[in-house]
């Protein structure tokens, strides 16, 4: 219940995470089962919807996150999807 899968199609997810770190937010491009294989992307994001491979990212939160965290994450998320696509 504390994880969330989103996918930005035609963006790069590696490149959207590297900007949402400059941003102050921490989220993954890969699976945490396969983060220490060559291939990090998720499987099962694979399985469930191929177009999405190597364009989502999970943001985990935890019992320490408030509303005000969310929305500053919103935030940077619309910057650095701009960001990112701005950039190919």
């Amino acid at each position: 219940p504390n994880n969330l899968n989103v996918c930005f199609r035609g963006v790069d997810a590696e490149h959207l995470t590297v900007a949402l770190d400059t941003y102050g937010v921490c989220v993954s491009y890969s699976s945490s089962c396969r983060t220490l294989k060559e291939d990090s992307t998720s499987y099962v994001v694979e399985a469930l919807k191929p177009e999405c491979k190597g364009s989502s990212i999970r943001f985990t939160l935890g019992t320490s996150n408030t509303q005000a965290d969310i929305e500053r994450a919103i935030q940077a998320l619309k910057k650095a999807v701009i960001q990112v696509t701005q950039q190919v």
